[in-house]
């Protein structure tokens, strides 16, 4: 696969940190579940299933998986700028369900900030600022 290629190229122009993680990603990830491919091979049922493995069997957040996915649709754009013979892949990106936010209720806030307010120190004061400001 293209992989080491892409990454060789991405070097000069990323940072060291996005440098490490797209290759934990492909060595991870990618090429132990397509070292068995040939690029041309990849098709957009194959990535449908490695997303759904990475998602439901490995149970990584959709984040996650995005991000996968993401380096996954470089290199195969970058194998296809190589080979222009190739396929073109659409892939599916997972998305975040949406999580419901407790919030605090009006006797709940009141004892908070009572908490709060007895021996104020920096730390509570940066929560109490926030909480009287909505700050998140």
């Amino acid at each position: 696969m293209y992989c080491n290629e892409w990454l060789l190229l991405k070097r000069s122009r990323i940072k060291e940190s996005t440098y490490v993680k797209y290759e934990t990603i492909l060595e991870k990830h990618i090429k132990p579940a397509f070292e068995k491919y040939e690029p041309e091979m990849i098709s957009e049922v194959s990535v449908e299933q490695f997303g759904y493995e990475l998602l439901h069997l490995k149970n990584l957040s959709a984040k996650t998986v995005r991000d996968i996915l993401s380096v996954l649709h470089a290199v195969l754009d970058y194998a296809k700028r190589q080979d222009p013979q190739m396929a073109s892949i659409m892939i599916s990106y997972p998305k975040e369900g949406h999580k419901e936010r407790r919030v605090l209720s009006c006797e709940e806030q009141e004892c908070f900030v009572n908490y709060l307010n007895t021996e104020m120190d920096s730390c509570k004061f940066g929560v109490f600022l926030a909480l009287m400001t909505g700050l998140r």
